[in-house]
């Protein structure tokens, strides 16, 4: 059997031709798995953050005032849970702040809720500053307006006619 010789159109004594082409480089959103991933992190610690804003700025606007003095735990469970969007999940551990205690340190920092040490370490919220601007500006973009429908009044009755007498 004769061994083929297959001639691929190159030449050994041929220099490589240089094209004219212009080469795109890699566009910026273009990343591996590992900086994709990275990304998506970033991207869903920052709408954790968004969430957990959301709904501490709803729960002072919505919370009566005979809330407050509240200790944490409770403010977070009976204020901020039912303050959560239909369909989201409030998870603060995955937020900038993890805990609960630091946001609302941070919030009192920004002069936003007024705390009260009871011991080292412990602290309640004893109210809320509802001119700071955060509060005063919120506009909750959940709110979906409730139709109530009216009931039939006393004086509208309903009559039954009869065709058949």
């Amino acid at each position: 059997m004769e061994a083929a010789n297959l001639n691929c159109g190159t030449d050994n004594d041929t220099k490589p031709e240089i094209s004219d082409e212009i080469t795109e480089p890699p566009l910026d959103h273009e990343h591996s798995p590992e900086e994709s991933s990275k990304c998506d992190e970033l991207s869903e610690k920052d709408k954790m953050d968004q969430l957990v804003m959301y709904c501490f700025i709803k729960a002072v606007k919505t919370a009566p005032k005979s809330t407050y003095p509240i200790l944490p735990a409770a403010f977070y469970a009976n204020h901020m849970l039912p303050a959560v969007p239909e369909g989201e999940n409030l998870n603060i551990k995955k937020s900038q702040w993890k805990k609960f205690s630091t946001l609302l340190q941070e919030m009192a920092l920004e002069k936003l809720v007024k705390l009260e040490t009871i011991r080292a370490n412990e602290f309640r919220i004893v109210g809320v500053e509802t001119s700071h601007p955060k509060i005063r500006e919120f506009i909750d973009p959940h709110h979906k307006p409730i139709t109530i429908e009216a009931a039939p009044s006393a004086a509208t009755s309903v009559q039954e006619v009869s065709f058949f007498t």
